[in-house]
């Protein structure tokens, strides 16, 4: 429990639900053009929460956070996918 009152997603699990969300809504799943992923952990996310994620471009690739809709908290901020061309 690490000090939780209750168990929470695995960070890695969470940054997968939002990359899911990229390459579903701007790469048409294809994920040949990534370069590189960078994100700050910023907080933890609890199973049964809602997960919004938001994407927007930037000059090097595509840039997004993720935010618990019921606590009004970013999960995922700083977040940077580098692209090809």
């Amino acid at each position: 429990m690490a000090g939780f009152d209750r168990a929470l997603l695995h960070g890695r699990c969470t940054l997968g639900m939002a990359l899911r969300e990229v390459l579903a809504g701007c790469l048409d799943y294809n994920a040949d053009r990534i370069i590189g992923i960078s994100t700050r952990f910023a907080a933890p996310f609890f199973p049964g929460e809602t997960l919004r994620v938001n994407i927007w471009r930037e000059a090097h690739g595509l840039a997004f956070s993720a935010d618990v809709v019921e606590r009004n908290v970013s999960v995922l901020s700083h977040g940077l996918i580098e692209l090809y061309g």
